[in-house]
């Protein structure tokens, strides 16, 4: 039976805090499975449970982000709701009903509350015929939910902004 996490928007999911250091999470979860550095080289990103539950380091080396994935051996959980296995419309009233309105992004393939830095994403949207693995058809699910906190985001994107400075993608 797969574990489950609870959200906590601003604060962290399952045992793991936001801003919690390596070592804090590592006595919570034990050694990850996987780690390697993020795709701006700032920090590091960590996986446990097959890469279903992630959690994103800072250039400090504390979490500015948690991520879980869909189908994986960690069930993500708000307010009694495996908000990855419901429908996506239920999942978006379930936040909106705590948390306040959200808005989609990126054409339908995200949802964000920007008030409490908390995203949902999808691979496809429903009638998508273009993708070849069962289980991300139909979009009608989300894929993956994601929590971070500001000083997070502001520092990936100022890396961000520095990569396309320099050219690189």
């Amino acid at each position: 039976m797969a574990e489950s996490f609870e959200i906590e928007p601003g604060v962290g999911m399952g045992p793991v805090r936001l801003g919690m250091r390596r070592s804090e999470v590592v006595m919570a979860l034990g050694e990850p499975e996987r780690e390697h550095p993020d795709w701006l080289g700032v920090g590091m990103e960590l996986y446990w449970f097959g890469a279903s539950f992630s959690a994103s380091l800072d250039g400090e080396g504390t979490v500015g982000a948690l991520e879980m994935n869909r189908g994986g051996a960690v069930v993500a959980v708000f307010r009694g709701v495996d908000v990855l296995a419901a429908p996506a419309s239920e999942a978006i009233d379930v936040f909106e009903s705590s948390v306040g309105p959200g808005e989609y992004r990126e054409n339908g393939y995200s949802f964000e509350f920007h008030n409490v830095r908390l995203w949902l994403w999808r691979q496809s949207l429903p009638g998508d015929s273009d993708i070849d693995d069962p289980q991300f058809r139909g979009g009608l699910h989300w894929d993956s939910v994601c929590i971070s906190l500001d000083s997070y985001d502001a520092e990936v994107e100022a890396a961000a902004a520095a990569r396309r400075k320099m050219g690189q993608r």
